[in-house]
């Protein structure tokens, strides 16, 4: 993986990153060099559009999970494989429901064979009770309004396209701080921050956000104004245009620099023949 991801970079005029500790990372690997790597803005590649989602709708499908009005929901959206933290996620959901009896986890995405959870987990998520699976989900962000909090505890990402869709909907996040994955979270601000693989941490974390539900919807109320004004899909594409602007100015610039290279080539080679016509001229022997 490390020699495809070299020549790849060794291929590149411009090597893009998601986000700023993805960036880090890559550097520390050995992998950039300084004047190639970059990330656009705040990061992300097409950025984060809010959505509006009517009452009838967000009713329709809290009926059709069989969601609940009596407890909150917590929310996670991804595949569902270690890699995820999902088996975090259901140990520490566990420990909620001693708190909150009627809690509730929803969890939108598919099991993998690819980094497989182990069988304890898959028997919670599909046998335990207040644990909501609604599988692969087309349209995920009509979800988003079911749910009181998000919760992504990753151990990695390039950066998770889902934290910031939660955060579009208004959704105070409990992240990691994984790469990738800490981008997307202000802590303290927009949402919470564990280390990843920290059970207890992030059953604290869930707690103060059900616990609280003033200081939960103020980050959630600074996530939606800071994804919207950071990662908005006009930002990003201006971040782009910009790019394609200095890169496109560059290449002309090569190529005039290429043309006069060229030119001053030409003059001096016809110079040079000139001079070797006339002086072959004067050195050969009369007849």
């Amino acid at each position: 993986m490390l020699l495809a991801e070299r020549v790849a970079v060794a291929c590149a005029h411009e090597v893009v990153l998601p986000s700023h500790s993805l960036h880090a990372y890559v550097r520390s690997l050995g992998l950039l060099p300084p004047h190639k790597g970059r990330v656009l803005g705040s990061g992300s590649f097409s950025g984060i559009r809010s959505h509006e989602v009517s009452l009838p709708t967000a009713e329709r499908l809290r009926r059709d999970l069989g969601l609940h009005s009596q407890g909150p929901v917590i929310g996670f959206v991804g595949r569902l494989v270690r890699d995820k933290g999902v088996a975090e996620l259901c140990r520490a959901f566990a420990e909620v429901q001693r708190h909150y009896p009627a809690a509730q986890l929803l969890l939108l995405g598919q099991f993998e064979e690819g980094d497989p959870l182990d069988e304890a987990t898959r028997q919670f998520i599909q046998q335990q009770p207040g644990v909501i699976w609604g599988g692969y989900v087309f349209n995920v962000r009509d979800h988003y309004p079911l749910m009181d909090v998000f919760a992504l505890p990753t151990y990695r990402e390039g950066f998770p396209t889902v934290s910031l869709e939660a955060a579009a909907s208004g959704l105070a996040v409990i992240s990691t701080t994984a790469t990738g994955a800490r981008d997307a979270v202000q802590p303290g601000e927009t949402g919470w921050q564990v280390p990843p693989g920290d059970v207890p941490a992030l059953t604290l974390a869930l707690l103060e956000a059900l616990d609280d539900p003033v200081e939960r919807r103020r980050r959630g109320s600074n996530a939606q104004a800071w994804v919207q004004s950071e990662f908005s899909p006009e930002t990003v594409m201006r971040h782009w245009d910009e790019l394609y602007e200095e890169v496109l100015a560059r290449a002309q610039a090569r190529r005039r620099v290429r043309g006069k290279v060229g030119w001053t080539a030409a003059a001096l080679g016809s110079l040079a023949l000139t001079a070797l016509t006339v002086r072959t001229q004067f050195s050969c022997p009369r007849q």
